[in-house]
């Protein structure tokens, strides 16, 4: 499981897919945001928290890590949500921070294939265009030969025309390694953010959805024995 730290690259995509009518089913993330912070106070100081939705397989050590990290995501995403004019000042509800958080998966997923499709692209021009420069080469070679055996018009002619094409050729392949030098980086870059925005997303859905029925639980229980 991918465990984040506490920066969240995921808000400002998150954002976006935010929704913009207020909601009243489940608890809220502000609810959540509370419950990790004293989640991380009682694993740290060694009590057994009152609720606990983490899967016995992780370690306290990701417990805490992935609370802190869902609690700066609660916060910054009710802080969005409020921001919003449709949703000033109401808000977010753990069902909604979940389906954004599914919303924002499958985009970022499709972005990563479009990414991954540019490199190949790139890269893929750049390689034909080079093979297309070294064939032109041996093809010139191969006109100068003949030319030198048997020296006539055409021959001479066929040396100029492959020499001028194998030129133009060096010259699309240097435009194809300066793109490439230029464009691979960032798309890289891109590639990186975005593989760690799917992480997170990976990671915080389901518990996101583990706290609101926690969370849900707890308060149904309380209400009965009231």
């Amino acid at each position: 499981m991918y465990i984040s730290s506490t920066k969240l690259p995921v808000r400002s995509s998150l954002r976006a897919h935010l929704p913009t009518e207020v909601s009243s089913e489940g608890r809220t993330a502000l609810d959540m945001a509370k419950a990790c912070s004293d989640y991380v106070s009682d694993v740290r100081a060694g009590r057994t928290p009152t609720t606990d939705p983490y899967s016995s397989q992780l370690s306290n050590s990701h417990k805490i890590k992935l609370s802190e990290g869902l609690q700066e995501l609660a916060q910054n995403a009710q802080s969005d949500f409020g921001a919003q004019p449709e949703t000033a000042g109401a808000a977010l509800r753990l069902p909604q921070l979940e389906g954004s958080l599914q919303s924002l998966q499958k985009a970022t997923q499709s972005q990563i294939s479009e990414l991954n499709n540019e490199v190949k692209s790139l890269k893929s021009d750049y390689h034909k265009q080079v093979a297309k420069t070294i064939g032109w080469m041996a093809g010139t070679a191969g006109a100068l030969v003949v030319g030198g055996i048997l020296p006539n018009p055409i021959s001479v002619l066929g040396v100029g025309v492959m020499a001028t094409c194998t030129i133009r050729s060096i010259g699309k392949s240097r435009t194809a390694q300066k793109n490439l030098a230029q464009q691979l980086p960032e798309l890289k870059q891109n590639l990186e953010v975005s593989k760690e925005i799917l992480g997170q997303t990976v990671a915080y859905g389901p518990a996101v959805a583990a706290w609101n029925a926690a969370l849900g639980a707890e308060m149904s229980e309380a209400v009965m024995s009231s």
